[in-house]
């Protein structure tokens, strides 16, 4: 699909529509939609979207008096991947920008990629933004991302995300086309989203720290669950995107070595043992799996 919208006709009456998924996270949420409604860019549709949070979300967004701010509640907790397609189906804008609830952005951030985007020309429909990181307990920063390329993106997203989500603006035509988010997998739903965006559009890069990235406590830790979560979303990028990882062995050998790293974990010992073989078989020239494998074997004895 060819978008209607061309990055020349960019400027203040473009419309943004921007996703906020949350669940709770009431205190860090008042962070995020602050720093979205201080925007230099004021032509936004700001969309909270509450998925099925126990704490009283609603009231925290009657806390502010913005016309372009509103507020849904999905019936039920569905995920973040559900939660931000909703937003998607919903939203009016002309791009979409997504921001986590607990991150947020710097107030020229919307400007200056739409700026970007007008400089780079209309092959380039998505844009995103160098990172602060941020620990939320000390206040500090803590570093910045170090990836930055503008272009073509997906031989390096073979590997693994390299455009933070929340840094992200993309022509809302581009994610209908690709149907949004899959919304079966609980983590890794950005690298997913990407593998199929990637092919569609080169993407600009904006080197100013302009999204902040906080580390703190309420983030999810890697539990069991957890790690056996992140073996299925693999495990379903692998299979879904397997004839773009064959024309990189490399790529192919990485995403089999994060499987059995995460299968590793969970005790699925011959799972582990399977994925850090074949993950030899494509890349026999990387170190990652052999170690692995033989710390695996050395847990054995």
């Amino acid at each position: 699909m060819e978008s209607e919208f061309h990055p020349s006709g960019l400027d203040k009456a473009t419309l943004v529509s921007v996703i906020i998924p949350t669940y709770n996270r009431v205190d860090l949420l008042r962070r995020s939609v602050s720093s979205v409604l201080s925007q230099t860019h004021h032509h936004l549709d700001v969309m909270v979207v509450d998925d099925g949070s126990t704490e009283d979300v609603k009231e925290v967004m009657s806390e502010f008096d913005d016309p372009r701010l509103s507020y849904h509640r999905l019936d039920k907790n569905r995920g973040s991947a559900a939660a931000r397609n909703w937003g998607i189906s919903h939203s009016n804008g002309q791009y979409i920008a997504f921001l986590d609830s607990d991150d947020d952005w710097r107030e020229t951030k919307i400007e200056a990629q739409l700026a970007r985007l007008r400089l780079k020309g209309p092959d380039y429909k998505a844009c995103y933004t160098k990172r602060e990181r941020i620990d939320d307990v000390t206040g500090k920063t803590v570093g910045f991302s170090e990836y930055g390329k503008e272009g073509d993106l997906l031989a390096d997203t073979l590997y693994r995300t390299r455009v933070g989500l929340s840094s992200l603006i993309v022509v809302k035509d581009l994610l209908l086309e690709i149907k949004g988010f899959d919304e079966r997998m609980r983590f890794a739903q950005d690298w997913e989203l990407y593998l199929r965006l990637a092919p569609l559009t080169l993407f600009a890069y904006v080197d100013e720290p302009l999204t902040r990235y906080h580390y703190h406590d309420g983030q999810v830790s890697k539990t069991y669950d957890g790690n056996k979560a992140y073996v299925e979303s693999l495990s379903m990028i692998y299979g879904a995107h397997k004839d773009l990882f064959r024309k990189d062995r490399k790529a192919w050998g990485a995403i089999l070595n994060q499987i059995g790293h995460y299968q590793m974990t969970c005790g699925l010992k011959k799972e582990a043992r399977s994925s850090f073989l074949c993950s030899i078989r494509h890349n026999p020239l990387q170190k990652g799996a052999y170690v692995s494998l033989a710390r695996m074997v050395k847990g054995w004895n």
